[in-house]
């Protein structure tokens, strides 16, 4: 290889090392930032806004839907419904399924928290122009499916 590509690389990958760190330094602030503001985690806040949207869904579509193992969707559903925020069930056609649904508490939180989050929102986009956020959105989606590639190429290993 000629020394000008290997910089290259090298500038390349401290570049893309640099962005990356900084994009997960900046996850991690703004979920900091978002469960103060609305008082609710970001895990459980992704589940009722879910199920506000898709009511009586299955843990199942939980877990697809948010891309997490199931032990994970399971000890937030069963923390929210310690809370009175949502309710399980059995299917009623297929009893290996559990259905999730929110009771009127989680309804009336979502209601609420979705309030604080829109301010939330304001605020953390301030400044930033849609079609800044719209790269920043393909941009995210393609670092997501090389990753679920990189992921799927490792277990065949």
């Amino acid at each position: 290889r000629d020394t000008g590509a290997m910089k290259d690389d090298t500038a390349l990958y401290y570049e893309s090392t640099t962005a990356l760190v900084r994009m997960l330094r900046t996850s991690n602030l703004t979920t900091g930032v978002f469960e103060r503001v609305t008082g609710v985690h970001i895990a459980q806040w992704r589940i009722l806004a879910f199920l506000a949207q898709h009511p009586d869904c299955t843990q199942k579509q939980l877990k697809d839907a948010h891309r997490v193992d199931p032990a994970a969707i399971t000890r937030t559903v069963k923390l929210l419904e310690r809370t009175g925020l949502v309710a399980r069930r059995t299917d009623t056609d297929d009893n290996r399924l559990t259905r999730v649904i929110l009771t009127p508490a989680g309804e009336q939180l979502v209601a609420e928290v979705s309030e604080r989050r829109r301010q939330y929102l304001l605020q953390a986009l301030d400044g930033i122009a849609p079609k800044d956020i719209d790269v920043f959105e393909k941009v995210l989606i393609s670092l997501e499916a090389n990753a679920v590639k990189m992921i799927k190429q490792l277990r065949k290993k």
